[in-house]
């Protein structure tokens, strides 16, 4: 007479295959997020070696929004002038997806603001997971009236240009975003595993920092 499995032995081990299944997906889920939590460094770190090749064609300038002699300064923004990922859109192998976080779900509600001289970030094409810092944007070449260079920054390592974000430029959220207040202007709605950001620093260098901690880091490069 053949072995034949019972219903009852059947019921156990479909129980025990779901048990298994539930102990195991969490597992999955924390590891696919680290996955793309590794993509979102690596491109940020892409972004880093691109400001450098930038700044080293135009003589240490960083690639922001204005012009590298700063001429079309605004009285408040920017105005018709280039966000930073069209500026370096060259320097990064003309890839639209390098400005793009894989754990972000909505890149698509990605704020320019006032940046509309973006050729390459346009239509299907206007997304973006990233937000540069202000002061390079237009505070600091409003005040010594040029673009900002490399040697302006007294600790590169300890400063902030980038970081993950929904606007082109608003590094003062920096000083009050947190997991808490998700979905305010400028703050993450998606995080990194952990509550963590990813942050892209003036020596080119990329960390992942908690998101409660963003408060310690200086926008101005003259504090820092």
């Amino acid at each position: 007479m053949k072995n034949r499995f019972t219903l009852i032995e059947l019921l156990v081990a479909v129980a025990i295959i779901g048990i298994l299944m539930s102990l195991l997906l969490p597992s999955l889920s924390n590891a696919r997020k680290s996955a793309m939590a590794a993509v979102c460094l690596s491109n940020q770190k892409q972004i880093g070696t691109a400001f450098m090749s930038y700044a080293s064609t135009y003589n240490g300038a960083w690639a922001y929004g204005l012009s590298v002699d700063a001429k079309d300064i605004g009285a408040n923004v920017p105005g018709n002038s280039r966000p930073p990922m069209q500026a370096l859109w060259n320097d990064v192998g003309e890839s639209n997806e390098v400005f793009i976080c894989p754990l972000d779900e909505s890149p698509d509600d990605y704020n320019f603001w006032a940046f509309s001289n973006r050729p390459n970030f346009e239509d299907e094409n206007a997304r973006a997971s990233y937000m540069f810092s202000e002061w390079g944007e237009w505070y600091y070449p409003r005040v010594v009236d040029r673009a900002m260079m490399f040697g302006d920054l007294p600790n590169p390592a300890n400063w902030p240009m980038m970081s993950d974000g929904t606007v082109a430029a608003s590094s003062s959220t920096w000083n009050r975003c947190s997991p808490l207040r998700a979905g305010e202007w400028g703050c993450l709605d998606w995080w990194h595993p952990n509550d963590r950001v990813a942050m892209l620093f003036g020596d080119g260098h990329v960390g992942s920092v908690s998101a409660f901690t963003t408060t310690t880091y200086a926008a101005d490069p003259r504090q820092n």
